[in-house]
């Protein structure tokens, strides 16, 4: 699996595969990544939502358990989709 990770130039081993049920039922091995995106937020975009409520004076809080995970930004760049090095499992 390693060679595999190194040949498709991600880290296919590190990256955690995606169960194909409840929150990710509508991503399939052919999504694009507008798919996750339109949950994950970039680290980029959190910290603009972040000084937005800082200067409007309200409480930046903390990700709540359950919150979709950040996605780096450098991921969101990546011309590959999400589900090159994110493994979808159990898809239909």
């Amino acid at each position: 699996m390693l060679v595999g990770g190194i040949l498709t130039g991600c880290l296919t081993t590190l990256a955690p595969n995606l169960r194909a049920k409840g929150v990710h039922d509508i991503v399939t091995p052919s999504a694009s990544s507008d798919t996750c995106l339109s949950c994950h937020e970039t680290e980029a975009e959190a910290l603009v939502r972040m000084e937005q409520l800082a200067h409007a004076g309200k409480p930046v809080l903390p990700p709540r358990e359950g919150d979709a995970p950040l996605v780096q930004d450098w991921m969101a760049e990546d011309p590959r989709s999400c589900v090159t090095c994110h493994r979808v499992r159990g898809a239909r």
